[in-house]
Formats: structure tokens, C-alpha cells, sequence
């Protein structure tokens, strides 16, 4: 799944899949902020680019969070590009 939306900033950007696991592509325009919920059961279980949620660059955990009951990963991200992924299934 893929989409886009014009903000004062420029366009922001989402595509995500679930293979083998959860990947979320993400870019965020010049001067923009973004929130996302990744799902997870844990910390441990996020990746930014490959390196470990809590050590990506431009990235910050917010924590934990539960939405209808499902568990995910509260992050806050500055602009530029990501490629997130969770092993969550």
C-alpha cells in the first residue's frame, strides 16, 4: 500500500507492507515533523535503515502504545527519508 499528501511543506510520503514482517517506507517534508505508530511488542523489535530504532539518527521513541488492542511503537521523526521495520506479524 502506498500514499501521498500535499502539507504546507511539501509532500509527504507513505508505503507499507506486511511480508515476513512490518515495513514502512516514510518521508517527511523540509521542515516537517511525523508521528507514526509502528506495530511491535517491544522496542527491540524496530528497525530505522537497518540499525536499531532507539540508535537511528533524526528518530525519537516516544514509547509504547495500544490502539484496539493491537501494541505498537510511538516514534516522532524530523524530515527526510525512512525505511522502518518491525518483526511484528
Amino acid at each position: 500500500m502506498r500514499g501521498e499528501r500535499e502539507v504546507p511543506e511539501g509532500v509527504a510520503a507513505s508505503s507499507w507492507s506486511v511480508v515476513g514482517g512490518f515495513a514502512h517506507n516514510v518521508t517527511v517534508p523540509p521542515n516537517a515533523r511525523a508521528r507514526l505508530l509502528i506495530p511491535a511488542h517491544s522496542l527491540g523489535d524496530v528497525t530505522e535503515g537497518g540499525v536499531p530504532v532507539r540508535l537511528a539518527a533524526g528518530v525519537v521513541v516516544v514509547g509504547p502504545a495500544t490502539v484496539n488492542g493491537m501494541p505498537y511503537l510511538e516514534v516522532e521523526c524530523g524530515a527526510g527519508a525512512f525505511r522502518f521495520a518491525s518483526v511484528w506479524h
